[in-house]
């Protein structure tokens, strides 16, 4: 049986939308069909799927699938993503956009941005070390 968490990656414990579990569904779909391809199938998640509305040239409205993935499934998705996409646009008759978030995550506590009083107590002190350097430097001996 299928579960939806093993495709979908969502931050803060939201819950994956009906779209976004269909093609979940269909991934796993592929990944089942394809023996020869499964190890690099089981590495590609989701983040989020959207129905993107656009105009095209001729001024006739369409949609087109964005499909938002993480960043460490991309090069698996290099791999087999022309099948993965090939599929999709096959599945929902409209174009897929496939697309790698990268999001850099800093360890908690290691850098945390200074406050503006700790902004400006470091500057005061650094040009007051520099005042008092360049006065006593200049004292004649």
């Amino acid at each position: 049986m299928f579960n939806r968490r093993d495709k979908i990656i969502k931050k803060d414990g939201k819950k994956p939308t009906d779209l976004e579990e269909e093609v979940a569904k269909s991934l796993a779909s592929v990944e089942l069909n394809n023996k020869a391809l499964k190890a690099h199938l089981s590495i590609i998640f989701i983040n989020s799927v959207h129905n993107v509305d656009y105009t095209q040239a001729d001024g006739t409205a369409a949609q087109y699938l964005l499909v938002r993935i993480p960043h460490r499934s991309f090069g698996a998705f290099q791999k087999v993503g022309q099948l993965v996409q090939e599929h999709l646009e096959a599945q929902y008759e409209r174009p897929v956009i496939i697309v790698a978030n990268r999001t850099i995550i800093s360890p908690s506590g290691k850098y945390l941005k200074m406050t503006n009083d700790n902004q400006q107590y470091l500057f005061m002190n650094h040009f007051t070390y520099i005042v008092f350097f360049d006065v006593y430097s200049q004292v004649p001996s």
